[in-house]
Order: C-alpha cells, then sequence, then structure tokens
C-alpha cells in the first residue's frame, strides 16, 4: 500500500483502479453523512496529482466527477456531467486517434 497524496484543493480521495503503468484513478470531494458532494475525477502519475477536469476545454460544459477506469494506453473512463446531466466519459492521452 502507497499513500498517493492529497487531491487538489483538499478533501477526501480514493483510488478507483490502476494500469499496469503505474497510473491511477479515482475521485475526491467532500463527503458528509448523505454521501459525497462536488467529487472531481483524479489521475495520479509519476507521484503527481491532477484534476482531470483541468485536461479538458474550459467551457465545454463538462464537469468530471469520477474516473473509474485506466487502461495500459491511458485510455480514462469514468462519470460525471455535461450540461447538467449525468453522463460517462472516455478520455485520451493528446495525440491518441479517436479509435
Amino acid at each position: 500500500m502507497r499513500d498517493l497524496g492529497g487531491a487538489p484543493g483538499g478533501g477526501d480521495s480514493t483510488a478507483l483502479a490502476i494500469n499496469g503503468r503505474g497510473q491511477a484513478v479515482g475521485q475526491s470531494g467532500r463527503y458528509w453523512f448523505a454521501g459525497p458532494s462536488d467529487t472531481r475525477a483524479l489521475l495520479w502519475q509519476e507521484g503527481r496529482v491532477h484534476d482531470l477536469n483541468d485536461c479538458i476545454p474550459a467551457g465545454s460544459g463538462w464537469v468530471l466527477a469520477s474516473a473509474r477506469g485506466i487502461n495500459d494506453r491511458g485510455w480514462i473512463v469514468g462519470a460525471g456531467k455535461r450540461d447538467g446531466r449525468a453522463r460517462a466519459f472516455l478520455l485520451l492521452p493528446a495525440g491518441t486517434p479517436v479509435p
């Protein structure tokens, strides 16, 4: 077991998946009795933690709430909201051809 470090902006963080390259994904947020509130999708790699919302264009309408899986290519799947509606997402590393 290894401490991955705190999430940007504080709050609790949880890793939910890891790939063969040592990259981990999960979520952070502030948790109250009723459950998570304002969670953010995270990526841990090379000793640093990244809010995945910083990796998408501003004004896209997306809020990435939870990253649930990552493969050895670095493709990340998770859940969030687009324009206020619950959606799934797939993030590909920059420069990856769209399948």
